[in-house]
């Protein structure tokens, strides 16, 4: 079983066991993200990017770790619904909020795109019809079942136009019978079984099959070309049968054969034998009437060729308003292209952009930390220089102060000798 969970991861779980088997990283949007089979152990998924872009991813379900191709569709905020045929091998990609349906085809690893199928009318959801539903006599290959905005239910159908009207077995391998192979005890005990199978050649003989409830009933069918569900009475259960297509009975009374059509006769002759055989003595009316019915019929004649020559010049105009709609299709995925390429540049220039502003807010923060250095060192050279006109004045202050302590001194000792004079004299007198 594959998951596309909230947390950006695409995860394979056992379904017998219930663990987590693989598991990688998946479409990095915040939108929701949607996974479908392919043939074989192939996965498709849709998603969105970080900046809404819509994305379409193949993966190898042996290996999650990256995705094998990457395809980037449109910028739009409708989530993507993926349906893949495999009896066609073409994977259907509708987008929820608008009217296009995509289709690919899946060979060699890769999905080509196809074309796509527009409408005016968005879509709220879509919905398919099985493949033993479909109307094979007329080379149907899908049907959709569109919710429109009106809440009204739109039939989609994909026909693939072919001339001849025989069974075409290149486009209708045996399909999916919608009857189990097993039973769920079956199953959780570890058997295994190919899926039943219908051969659809036989529904293109005996009309589309509708499938009872029971997986031991025999599959009934209907003449209507869209199929009901049939109301049988489910019986008693019974052993699954082996993986065989499952064989649709065919209808035993032959029908009747419809009754011949009387061809219609011309218009003259139709209006000739619609009057009466003349008389005798009507002969010249019937001749006037008859030259009159001769006009009618010329007129008629002429307003043949005049409707022939319309239908022709009608045709012709249709066919050139074809022509210059595929033209316009082209010229719309044309330009869808050189959108998608503009945008993706314009990605890029953000990117660029963004990584551009973030350098410039580096440096400037940069330069605002220099700035900052800068103001720092010039208060500190402030403050040295403060300290230095201090320490400046505060030697020139221990200068006076040693000038004053000489002045001091010297007068100290002149007192001091007047004093050892005067003791001399004192002593001499004595």
């Amino acid at each position: 079983m594959a998951v596309a969970a909230r947390d950006k991861k695409l995860r394979l779980f056992d379904t017998r066991s219930g663990e987590c088997v693989q598991q990688g990283d998946s479409h990095q949007g915040i939108k929701g993200s949607r996974v479908t089979w392919l043939t074989g152990d192939r996965l498709a998924t849709t998603g969105f990017t970080r900046s809404s872009y819509r994305q379409l991813f193949l993966w190898n379900a042996q290996d999650l770790s990256k995705p094998l191709a990457t395809y980037d569709l449109d910028m739009s905020a409708g989530m993507l619904m993926p349906f893949y045929d495999p009896s066609t091998r073409m994977l259907y990609v509708g987008g929820k909020g608008d009217g296009n349906i995509r289709y690919y085809e899946f060979a060699d690893d890769q999905l080509h795109e196809l074309s796509m199928y527009s409408s005016s009318e968005p879509q709220r959801g879509l919905g398919v019809m099985p493949k033993r539903g479909v109307d094979v006599a007329h080379c149907e290959i899908m049907r959709f079942f569109k919710v429109a905005s009106n809440s009204l239910v739109e039939p989609i159908s994909f026909r693939v136009p072919r001339k001849s009207e025989a069974f075409q077995q290149d486009i209708y391998p045996p399909a999916f019978a919608g009857v189990p192979a097993m039973t769920a005890q079956e199953f959780f005990a570890g058997k295994n079984a190919e899926p039943r199978l219908v051969d659809m050649e036989q529904l293109f003989r005996d009309g589309p099959l509708v499938v009872g409830a029971a997986a031991g009933s025999a599959p009934a069918t209907v003449a209507a070309p869209v199929p009901a569900p049939a109301a049988v009475s489910a019986p008693a259960p019974v052993k699954a049968p082996s993986p065989e297509p499952v064989s649709v009975p065919a209808k035993t009374p032959s029908p009747a054969p419809p009754p011949a059509k009387t061809p219609s006769p011309e218009p003259a002759a139709a209006a000739r034998s619609a009057t009466p055989p003349p008389s005798t003595p009507r002969s010249t009316v019937s001749d006037i009437e008859l030259t009159t019915l001769r006009e009618t019929n010329q007129q008629l004649q002429h307003q043949l060729e005049q409707a022939t020559q319309a239908t022709a010049t009608a045709q012709s105009a249709a066919h050139s308003a074809s022509s210059q709609l595929l033209a316009s299709k082209h010229s719309v995925v044309q330009l869808q292209d050189q959108l998608t390429k503009t945008q993706l540049d314009v990605d890029s220039l953000r990117s660029e952009l963004a990584e551009a502003l973030a350098k410039v807010e580096a440096e400037q923060g940069e330069a605002t930390r220099a700035r900052d250095e800068a103001v720092r060192a010039e208060q500190m050279v402030a403050e040295y220089r403060e300290k230095l006109q201090k320490a400046e004045e505060s030697l020139q202050k221990m200068e006076n102060d040693r000038e004053s302590i000489r002045e001091e001194l010297a007068q100290a000792i002149s007192a001091a000798n007047a004093l050892a004079s005067a003791a001399e004299k004192a002593a001499d007198a004595m």
